[in-house]
This record gives structure tokens, C-alpha cells and sequence, in this order.
């Protein structure tokens, strides 16, 4: 009889004894199978947080993701090898496969970009010289800054300050003194020029200096032909903080019996807001509409200037200011053609409006004042200068404004066409008024009229007239 074969006997799990509780085989798989669970979710979360990272951030931060995949997933593979035949070389190639996976995907993955290193931005700054009328005329409130050209007044780094002329009045005034102004010859030419320092930016200019180049020579007949002096006198000008788009003002006079160079440099040295330090840019020259006038010479002067240093090295008169007394107002006066329009009656002759090439009679009516002229009786310039006129009638022809004078219930200001200031003795015309009334206009009406200029003083001009309609253009 053969013998009886039997199956090998299963082996059963054991329960997990933990010191004195035994833990069931059931309850264990439930422990393994949780512990797997939260593995693998860190290792979703790992897989989430290195797609986020990888292209923002560096490549080290998404990389130390990459390894806690790998050993996340490396310790679920061993144990869930655990019964395996074979599982050290199951273990090594599980290990070998996800270290293949995990580096495919660092190779697929975007790289971050390389940091791009913008080079500094070099700031936009300007240089322009353009000629300047004398005398100079100084606005109210405002301090004109001047440098003095004289071999015996150098500007250096330790007195760098220029020259300051202060207008603390309420009017224009006049630089130099009138006394120096008085003392130019008639017939001579004073070369005064204005220079403007320009920060176009980006940023702001928190302080900078500029070196002027200076060079001289003898008058030959009152012309500058000589040759210039072989060494240049370096003038150190220092320049307040200037926001984007913000100039730094002064004007250059020559105050020698000779000719002189003033010589822009080609780099100026700025602090800009931000810099630890200040450097050294390039300086651009603006174009003027006088070509190679930049490099001409001034010509010798004509002023007899008062504190100028007679000896080297010296000092001038490094500030003064205007005199705000009172002085006599002449005022304005207003004309129509040659004769004074205070009084005056002015006859019109009007014309009716048309609408599609046909005249409207007894319709609006058109018609001009074009002879108005003023006169500056005083001897200095006027400040600005403006208009209004005062009618009984609407008749509007400037910009139509509200009257501030009882007798007269419409008002007009005047747009464009005159001077912005008269100068001394000057006679000047102002803009026509071409009026049109709001309806008909019977001769027997007289339409009574005022005309202000205003010119800077404390009471304008005024000129009380009337205008009268003696008849209709045909």
C-alpha cells in the first residue's frame, strides 16, 4: 500500500506580542495597511510640492522632494515584501526602478530659470547753454544763481557754492544792480548765458558736481581771435538733489576786460537715490538751434562789476539781493489807433450773420474793435500782461467770463495775440475783439464799454469808451 502524501502544513500567522498585550493578526494587517496609507499620501504631497517648486524655486528645495518620493516609496515596497522569496535582490531592484523613475522625472520636470543680472541702469543727465538776455530778470520769490568767470575766482570742491542774487519782492527785478547796468556802454554787447542741468533719470539725483572747463585770452579789437590760455581753470559747481525731469538753473557771465571758454565737461559725477556711492556718467549736450554756439567765446565785458577780486586768489560777492522799495508806477496807456481810448466814442459799421449762404436781416450782427494798442509809460519792463472787457451789451467775442463790475453785466478776457510783457516806452498791439451780438442791434443804441490791463501793478489800466453802430455792411 503506498504511502499517503500529505500537503505541508500552513504556516498561521502569529499575533504580535507587545510585552504583556498580544496583539490580533487581523489588527496588525489594519496597522500595516494604515501605516502604507500614510506614507503614500506624503509621498503624493511630495510629488504635489516639487511640481509647484520645480521652475520657482532652486533646484536644491525640489530635489530634497525627489529623495522623500524615493524613500517614501521604497519603504511601502519593503514592507510589502515582507513574505517574498527572494527579498533582498526584490528589495534592490524595487530600489534601482525607483531610483531610474525618480530621476526621469528631474530630467522631465522644467529647470528654474537662471537668475538674469540686469546690468545698472545709467541715468540720463543733460547739459543745456543757451544765451540769456541782459539784464537778467528775476522772477518774485526766486534766487538766480550766477558764476562769475574771473581767473582770480576759482570754484573748488571745498567752495563750490555759486554766486546768489535773491528777488525777495512781489514784482519782477532786474539782475545785476542798476548801477552796474548803467555802467555797459550804449552801444556793447553783454554776453550772459543760461545753463540748465537736466536729471532725465530713472530715479532721483540725490547730489552730484560738475567741473567746468575755463579758458582765456586777450581781446584783439574787440574781437576773441587770440589764442586760448594753454591751462584751464577748473570751476567746481555742486548740484542740489533733483527729481526725475527736475533742472538745476544758473547763468555764466564773463567778468574780465578778455575773452573766455566756458568748456562743458563730457561725464558728471552723480549720487543717484539707491547707490551706496556716487560715480562718474556721461554728460549729454542738448542741442540749441545756434550751431557750434556752444563753443564760442564770451567777449569781454562791458560792465564796470562791482566785487570783483582784484588779486588771486580772491573773492567776490558771493550774495546780494533786490531792492523791493517802492517806485513811481506810470501805468499804461490805452489807445484806440493813436489817440487815448478813455472817452472816446468808436463808430462801427456791422454786418448781419449768414446761414447757408443767405444773410439773416435782423439777426445776429458782427462786427470789430482791431485798433487796441497800449503804451509802457514806465521805465522797466511790465509783468504779464492780460485784458478784460466790460460791455452793457452781450456781444461776445474773447472768452465770455462773469462781470465783477456793477454798470456792466457781460465781461470778456482776452486769449492770445499780445505781448507777454511791454518793455520800457514800448507801444504794443493787442489781440482785435470781432464781436457778435446776441440779436439785433438798433442804431439808436450806444453800448457802453470798459478795457482793463492788467500788467503786474497793484490796479490795472482802465479805459471807460462807447461804441456805436452807424450802419450795416451790405
Amino acid at each position: 500500500m503506498a504511502p499517503e502524501i500529505l500537503p505541508p502544513e500552513q504556516s498561521q500567522q502569529k499575533s504580535l506580542q507587545l510585552g504583556r498585550w498580544s496583539i490580533p493578526p487581523r489588527t496588525v494587517r489594519v496597522i500595516k495597511y494604515a501605516f502604507i496609507a500614510g506614507i503614500l499620501s506624503w509621498v503624493g504631497w511630495s510629488l504635489q510640492n516639487f511640481l509647484s517648486l520645480r521652475g520657482v524655486m532652486n533646484l536644491l528645495a525640489s530635489r530634497i522632494n525627489l529623495g522623500f518620493i524615493w524613500l517614501g516609496c521604497f519603504v511601502v515596497s519593503w514592507m510589502l515584501s515582507v513574505n517574498v522569496r527572494r527579498k533582498i535582490l526584490f528589495r534592490v531592484s524595487i530600489a534601482v526602478v525607483l531610483l531610474l523613475v525618480v530621476c526621469g522625472l528631474d530630467w522631465w520636470a522644467p529647470k528654474p530659470n537662471a537668475p538674469v543680472h540686469a546690468s545698472p541702469v545709467v541715468p540720463l543727465i543733460t547739459i543745456k547753454l543757451h544765451p540769456s538776455a541782459f539784464p537778467v530778470s528775476v522772477p518774485p520769490r526766486i534766487t538766480l544763481r550766477i558764476l562769475p568767470l574771473h581767473p582770480f575766482q576759482t570754484f573748488t570742491d571745498a567752495a563750490s557754492q555759486l554766486h546768489e542774487y535773491d528777488n525777495e519782492c512781489s514784482t519782477d527785478r532786474p539782475w545785476p544792480s542798476e548801477k552796474e547796468i548803467d555802467s555797459k556802454p550804449a552801444n556793447s554787447y553783454e554776453e550772459v548765458r543760461a545753463v540748465e542741468i537736466t536729471n532725465h533719470g530713472p530715479g532721483t539725483f540725490e547730489s552730484g558736481r560738475i567741473i567746468l572747463g575755463i579758458r582765456y585770452s586777450h581781446s584783439f579789437g574787440g574781437g576773441c581771435m587770440g589764442a586760448q590760455s594753454a591751462q584751464t581753470q577748473e570751476d567746481v559747481v555742486s548740484i542740489p538733489t533733483l527729481d526725475q525731469g527736475q533742472a538745476f538753473a544758473f547763468v555764466a557771465v564773463n567778468q574780465t576786460d578778455g575773452c573766455a571758454w566756458l568748456l562743458p565737461p563730457g561725464t558728471i559725477t552723480v549720487k543717484m537715490a539707491g547707490d551706496d556711492s556716487a560715480s562718474s556718467v556721461p554728460l549729454k549736450i542738448e542741442p540749441i538751434s545756434v550751431p557750434n554756439w556752444v563753443g564760442s567765446p564770451f567777449g569781454p565785458t562791458g560792465v564796470k562789476w562791482e566785487g570783483v577780486p582784484v588779486k588771486n586768489p580772491g573773492y567776490g560777492i558771493v550774495r546780494s539781493g533786490a531792492s523791493c522799495e517802492p517806485t513811481t508806477d506810470d501805468g499804461l496807456r490805452i489807445m484806440y489807433g493813436n489817440k487815448g481810448l478813455d472817452g472816446q466814442t468808436i463808430p462801427v459799421m456791422t454786418r448781419y450773420m449768414t446761414v447757408d449762404g443767405k444773410t439773416i436781416v435782423g439777426g445776429q450782427e458782427v462786427f470789430a474793435l482791431d485798433a487796441f494798442r497800449v503804451k509802457n509809460l514806465n521805465a522797466r519792463t511790465t509783468g504779464d500782461i492780460s485784458a478784460e472787457l466790460y460791455l452793457s451789451k452781450d456781444c461776445s467775442g474773447w472768452n465770455p467770463t462773469p462781470s465783477d463790475e456793477g454798470r456792466f453785466r457781460y465781461a470778456y478776457n482776452m486769449v492770445g495775440g499780445y505781448a507777454a510783457r511791454i518793455n520800457a516806452q514800448q507801444t504794443v498791439s493787442i489781440e482785435p475783439y470781432y464781436g457778435m451780438t446776441s440779436g439785433s442791434w438798433p442804431v439808436s443804441e450806444i453800448v457802453s464799454a470798459r478795457l482793463k490791463i492788467f500788467y503786474g501793478a497793484t490796479k490795472p489800466a482802465t479805459a471807460d469808451f462807447r461804441i456805436r453802430k452807424i450802419g450795416v455792411q451790405q
